[in-house]
């Protein structure tokens, strides 16, 4: 059973870090953490969106190579992309807490980060067929749907 409205507000909310993440990261921005971590957030939001499409059961897990590991149990192509959860799962901890080593990041693994994640958005998409960022427009009609099939299963159980 798929889940469509839970998987587009995982969608949306990726979309939303990916985005934050892109526009922090513009001309002139020295603070590299900061996007290298939300690149992270919606790299795993991205996995969750495609896992739980499909109905599969994970673990509240941040470990993209561990996320990837269960999506490939479904489609093998997502092993393809184990290099870039591995440079990705590098700004899940280290860039929120500068224990128990500092790190500071660079411009470069800033563009690391939003390559990585562009091509794990790419694979997402293209599996559950979404070519564009998902919109609260998009949600609403979603919620709205979702309700009108609650309420027709409501009426079908009291008949």
């Amino acid at each position: 059973m798929t889940h469509p409205l839970l998987t587009k507000r995982w969608l949306y909310r990726a979309d939303q870090d990916f985005g934050f993440a892109s526009l922090s990261s513009g001309n002139g921005c020295e603070y590299y953490d900061q996007p290298c971590f939300f690149f992270q957030q919606a790299a795993e939001k991205y996995l969750k969106a495609y896992l739980i499409h499909g109905d599969l059961p994970f673990e509240k897990i941040h470990d993209l190579l561990r996320l990837l590991e269960v999506c490939s149990q479904e489609d093998a192509s997502f092993k393809e992309l184990e290099d870039e959860a591995a440079v990705l799962n590098r700004f899940y901890v280290e860039t929120r807490y500068p224990e128990p080593v500092f790190v500071k990041f660079t411009r470069e693994d800033m563009y690391k980060a939003r390559s990585a994640v562009q091509k794990i958005q790419q694979l997402v998409r293209g599996k559950l067929g979404v070519d564009h960022e998902i919109t609260t427009d998009e949600i609403k009609k979603a919620e709205e749907e979702a309700d009108r099939q609650f309420r027709q299963q409501e009426k079908d159980a009291g008949e």
